[in-house]
């Protein structure tokens, strides 16, 4: 192949590579952004549920939970001394 016929197919191919990637990643981008609403709202119900389960939870349980926590490191805690720096 000649070098005008190789340079004529290789710029016809970066043409449409660069268009096929820049129209996906156009149309791509405006689905995410309608998308990212909904999502959103999903993680931040899912994350309130978490919340007040955890809530519930230690509520319940905190009883049970200090009891473990008192025979895992028995008696009152100590400051932690930190060394100096010279």
């Amino acid at each position: 192949m000649d070098w005008t016929g190789f340079l004529t197919f290789n710029a016809a191919g970066a043409i449409v590579w660069a268009t096929i990637y820049g129209l996906g990643a156009y149309y791509l981008g405006k689905e995410v952004s309608h998308l990212s609403a909904s999502v959103g709202t999903g993680i931040t119900v899912a994350a309130a549920i978490a919340l007040i389960a955890v809530a519930w939870f230690l509520r319940r349980h905190e009883v049970e939970l200090e009891k473990q926590a008192e025979a895992a490191l028995p008696g009152p805690l100590r400051p932690v001394r930190r060394m100096k720096s010279k």
